[in-house]
């Protein structure tokens, strides 16, 4: 697979890391990579440590096979999108299969994708980043209000965190499953936005600062189309938000295409980010193990479907907000995204005409695939978008710079064809 240098050189990477040394305390696991028709090493992973060897017959905690292309791909850091990250691998052509351990690889996947990373340190350095955007300076104060709105929705009473900057016109910014609305803080601080529209963004009960409602815990949490639908629509009326552009992410992306296809004149348009007819595969029920941290599962399993050029501190930033979802969330959510939502054989009925539609998909997406997309795009008469280069599955917050490059322009299209809203006293 290697040789004996580099395998050296990969051990002292891990051994020198110092994110290694503190996330990997508690980590003890095998690890048996095979070549298909070739050899096969054995990683043992300490506490920290690694040591590599040569594999017997005895089993490993997790078992990978896969062609010497595919194992090349793993370590490259210029992998081509969709083949860049080891989940990512799993679910490719001629990939990785994951022989057994499927759970142990859980398990331990925050640690495992540090491996991989400090791998493509050894073997060439690290993806070419895009610029992040600097710190403002000390004593910045942004023009951002964040504040709680109470909405009655589905029979349920919920306090509902917003935040909101800028005005005119509404834009409304829905959050991807199991995060928060921190994810849109860059399009509320961007005033090439903000100037022209009055951005409005909002957790989803049971996320961010929105609670859960009365007697919570008495259910399982389980999204559905009627209830998210609902949720949105109850909270455009508490707030009085007459005709917003909608702009939704991931679960997001594919409800605006719901929210056009069953009210098109309530909607100025819709942006879907990530969003498609339907997406198979993202409800998953590990999330509930008691065997599970998932806390760092979730996290590292969703911060796969990012680009390895976005900023690494806005990757980083999108794996902590994901750790901070509560208990079976991003489960729940799923069971919407991939459950419950199934716009084929209805695509077809969205009148764009009533309501534009512009569906956007990052190229390393391997949830949403742009292909998923595409196919959505090519379903609703009149719809338009494409794929974003160089982007993942959360573009407004993994690399906001390169997104809004797209954004703007769908912005002023829709502005171009908007319709007279209503008096401005009627707005709130």
């Amino acid at each position: 697979m290697t040789g004996s240098d580099w395998w050296g050189r990969w051990t002292a990477a891990v051994s020198a890391d110092p994110e290694n040394a503190h996330i990997g305390r508690w980590s003890r696991f095998t690890v048996r990579l095979a070549e298909d028709g070739g050899a096969a090493v054995l990683l043992r992973y300490d506490r920290g440590g690694v040591a590599v060897g040569p594999a017997g017959d005895d089993g490993a905690d997790v078992e990978l096979r896969a062609p010497r292309s595919a194992w090349r791909e793993l370590v490259d850091p210029g992998a081509a999108p969709r083949r860049h990250d080891l989940l990512a691998l799993t679910k490719a052509p001629a990939g990785i299969t994951v022989v057994a351990g499927r759970e142990q690889l859980l398990r331990h996947l925050r640690v495992l994708t540090l491996l991989v990373e400090l791998a493509k340190g050894v073997a060439g350095g690290t993806a070419e980043l895009t610029a992040g955007r600097g710190a403002a300076p000390h004593g910045t104060v942004e023009d951002v209000v964040g504040r709680y709105v109470h909405v009655r929705s589905s029979g349920a009473d919920h306090r509902v965190y917003f935040e909101e900057g800028g005005a005119g016109p509404v834009l409304l910014a829905l959050h991807t499953a199991g995060s928060d609305s921190r994810q849109f803080r860059h399009l509320l601080a961007d005033r090439a936005v903000t100037d022209r529209y009055r951005v409005v963004a909002f957790d989803l009960p049971w996320h961010g600062r929105s609670l859960p409602p009365d007697r919570w815990w008495t259910g399982e949490y389980l999204l559905t189309t009627d209830r998210y639908v609902a949720i949105v629509e109850d909270f455009c009326d508490a707030l009085r938000l007459e005709r917003p552009v909608v702009l939704g992410c991931s679960m997001a992306g594919s409800l605006v295409l719901e929210l056009a296809r069953r009210s098109p004149d309530r909607w100025a348009g819709v942006i879907g980010l990530s969003g498609a007819l339907n997406v198979a595969g993202r409800f998953q029920d590990w999330p509930l193990s008691p065997d599970l941290n998932a806390q760092q599962v979730v996290a590292s399993w969703t911060a796969s479907l990012m680009s390895p050029h976005s900023p690494e501190n806005s990757r980083r930033e999108v794996w902590w907000t994901y750790s901070q979802g509560g208990p079976g969330i991003y489960r729940g959510d799923t069971h919407f995204y991939s459950e419950d939502l199934d716009l084929r054989g209805l695509a077809g009925t969205i009148d764009t005409g009533r309501c534009p539609v512009h569906l956007l998909t990052g190229e390393y997406d391997h949830a949403c695939t742009p292909a998923d997309t595409a196919a959505a795009i090519a379903a609703v008469p009149g719809a338009r978008g494409g794929t974003m280069p160089g982007i993942g599955h959360f573009p407004m917050a993994e690399d906001y710079p390169r997104f809004r490059t797209h954004l703007l322009p769908v912005l002023d299209e829709l502005a171009a064809g908007a319709r007279p809203g209503p008096p401005e006293e009627t707005r709130r």
